[in-house]
């Protein structure tokens, strides 16, 4: 089961402690990219209760993307 978020000293919604964790190899310019993308999100109304690193980045882009990599295999099954 999963701890409550965590709060940071701003009140910021902090990232929640799963039960797993997973390590995965990334190019430098991924993370790059994932860097320079946390302070533009950090603006944005709907991230701002989180702590956007390059870390929470990367968790929304891969949540975003498996959402893809399901619908793509949705519409190619066969009936």
């Amino acid at each position: 089961m999963a701890r409550p978020s965590k709060r940071d000293r701003g009140g910021r919604v902090t990232a929640k402690t799963h039960d797993r964790q997973i390590a995965l190899r990334v190019t430098q310019q991924t993370i790059d990219r994932a860097e320079r993308l946390a302070p533009i999100m950090q603006k944005r109304p709907e991230w701002e209760p989180f702590r956007m690193t390059a870390s929470a980045v990367m968790r929304v882009a891969l949540l975003k993307g498996l959402d893809l990599l399901e619908a793509e295999m949705k519409g190619s099954r066969r009936s």
